[in-house]
C-alpha cells in the first residue's frame, strides 16, 4: 500500500481539526530525546488554538512528569490503560479490580515468556507502570515478536511493541479505544473526524484505522513497519521523528489562524 504525501492533506481538512493526538517516542522525539524544535511546534499549535493530547506506550509515572512540564492538553499512557489530565487525578480506562493482583499476573506471563526468550529483560520504568508490563525489543526479531503476540494471546492477555519496548496487557487496552473514551467524557464537542492522529509504530497502528480515525499521519520513520501493519497512516510525512511532527505543524499553521475556533 502507498501512502499519500503529507502535502496532499487537503486545506478543507487541515482547517477542520481541532485536536492532535500523537505518539511520543519517535514521533515527538529526535534519537530519543525531546528538543528545541518540538517545543516551538507545542507552543506554535497553542497559539493556533490546537491542544495535543499524548498517546503513548510510556508509563503512568513517566507521563504525570511530562504533562506537568510541556504545553499540552493531557496523556494517555501505557497504551491506553489510563488518563493524565495533568490538572486532576489520572484515571484508570481499564477495568482493573485490584492493581497488586493484576500486576502480579502480568509478572507471571512475563516470567513464562523469559523462560522461552531468557535473553528478554523487564525494562526499570515497570515500577511505574499500572495496567501494563514492559520489556526491551532491541534484538528480538520478528518471528520472535510473533510468537511472544502468540503466546499472550493464548493466556488471554494483549501484546504490542514500539521502537522502544514490547508491552504484555489487558485485550481490550489499546489507544484507539482509550483515545475514543477520553474524547468522549473530556472532549465532548470534538468528533473522530476533527482529530489528526500521528504516529510512528506496531503500538499506533489502531490510531491509524481509517473507519475509527479518517485522518491519520505516520512520521516517516513508520515506513519502517509497513510491512508489519494491519492498519497504515493516511499520509506520512517526508522526514522522520520529531522532524516530520514538525512538517504536520507547519502545515497546520499555514491554514489556520489564531482566531480560528479550536
Amino acid at each position: 500500500m502507498s501512502f499519500a504525501p503529507l502535502h496532499t492533506l487537503s486545506p478543507r481538512t487541515l482547517q477542520s481539526i481541532r485536536l492532535i493526538a500523537t505518539d511520543m517516542d519517535g514521533t515527538l522525539t529526535r534519537g530519543g530525546k525531546f528538543t528545541a524544535d518540538l517545543l516551538r511546534s507545542l507552543n506554535a499549535l497553542a497559539e493556533i488554538g490546537l491542544p495535543v493530547l499524548i498517546v503513548t506506550g510510556r508509563s503512568a509515572g513517566w507521563v504525570n512528569g511530562v504533562v506537568a512540564y510541556l504545553p499540552v492538553a493531557g496523556a494517555i499512557a501505557e497504551n491506553g490503560g489510563l488518563y493524565d489530565p495533568g490538572d486532576l487525578e489520572p484515571e484508570l480506562l481499564v477495568p482493573i479490580a485490584s492493581v497488586s493482583t493484576h500486576r502480579h499476573k502480568l509478572a507471571q506471563m512475563f516470567a513464562g515468556l523469559q523462560q522461552e526468550f531468557p535473553q528478554i529483560q523487564a525494562t526499570a520504568d515497570n515500577r511505574f507502570r499500572l495496567t501494563d508490563w514492559t520489556f526491551g525489543v532491541a534484538g528480538l526479531s520478528l518471528a520472535a515478536l510473533q510468537t511472544m503476540g502468540d503466546r499472550c494471546l493464548a493466556q488471554g492477555w494483549g501484546f504490542t511493541y514500539s521502537t522502544v519496548q514490547c508491552h504484555i496487557k489487558p485485550l481490550e487496552q489499546d489507544k484507539a479505544v482509550a483515545l475514543l473514551g477520553v474524547l468522549q467524557t473530556h472532549f465532548p464537542g470534538i468528533t473522530p473526524d476533527q482529530i489528526l492522529t500521528i504516529g510512528d509504530s506496531p503500538n499506533d497502528e489502531s490510531l491509524f484505522n481509517g473507519d475509527r480515525f479518517p485522518h491519520s499521519i505516520g512520521v516517516a520513520n513508520v515506513l519502517h513497519y509497513r510491512d508489519r501493519l494491519t492498519y497504515q497512516p493516511t499520509y506520512v510525512t517526508t522526514t522522520a521523528e520529531v522532524d516530520g511532527f514538525c512538517e504536520v505543524t507547519r502545515l497546520l499553521c499555514q491554514h489556520r489562524h489564531p482566531s480560528a475556533p479550536g
